[in-house]
């Protein structure tokens, strides 16, 4: 899908559809899905049931931003919309993002006390310039545990800001072209059917339209 230029809303509606359809009742799948700009100027994150994304400024060795779960897992219900919009943060040169799974937060000591987000804070305080986040913060999660295994998987991921297309060549921005769209639906079904949802749905599969979904949104409602 992201060989095929499909945005952020697109492909979590694919997804989301294909969850939906395969997984049992009461399964579903935390997400979360961020894309970089080419210059590492911004970024866009979607956080779908997971632990806060944190933006880490290196410069002072803190926590200067944090993206909550704002939205459903994967896999609940049939279709997202709005709910598949990403939030956008600016990103600075010094910035990493920090990404993990509950089982690094739920993870307990010998006395069944949980790491928590108060640990994680402190641990990624303590980084010193140059060493790798993950080695601090599951160093500090090996201290903490003692003898004691964790009961669910601990995934992390430490992305500093300009590394996140290492390897890559930015690409050129493509010229706007004009666009003609249509949508056609018919049948008794339409008495219950969802059009202005589905219309937004084809239409996020369009590459570089996602900015102006929103807008159409409100179109094709009044329109409706």
């Amino acid at each position: 899908m992201t060989a095929q230029g499909m945005c952020v809303s697109a492909i979590l509606c694919e997804i989301n559809a294909y969850l939906e359809t395969l997984l049992p009742t009461g399964f579903f799948m935390a997400t979360i899905l961020i894309t970089v700009a080419p210059d590492d100027s911004e970024a866009e994150i979607w956080n779908g049931g997971m632990p806060d994304v944190l933006i880490y400024d290196e410069r002072t060795g803190k926590v200067r931003d944090t993206i909550r779960s704002e939205h459903l897992p994967l896999g609940i219900v049939s279709s997202l919309h709005e709910e598949c919009i990403p939030e956008r943060v600016e990103l600075r040169d010094d910035d990493a993002l920090f990404l993990c799974s509950d089982g690094l937060l739920e993870c307990e000591d010998e006395q069944s006390e949980a790491f928590g987000s108060d640990r994680l804070y402190a641990a990624l305080a303590s980084r010193r310039s140059g060493e790798d986040g993950l080695s601090v913060v599951l160093g500090a999660l090996d201290e903490f545990r003692g003898q004691r295994e964790p009961f669910d998987d601990v995934s992390l991921v430490w992305l500093p800001v300009g590394e996140a297309r290492h390897g890559f060549e930015a690409a050129t921005p493509a010229k706007p072209e004009a666009r003609r769209w249509f949508f056609e639906a018919s049948d008794r079904k339409l008495q219950n059917a969802d059009l202005v949802g589905d219309a937004l749905a084809a239409l996020s599969a369009s590459p570089g339209i996602e900015p102006a979904i929103p807008k159409i949104k409100l179109v094709l409602t009044e329109l409706y």
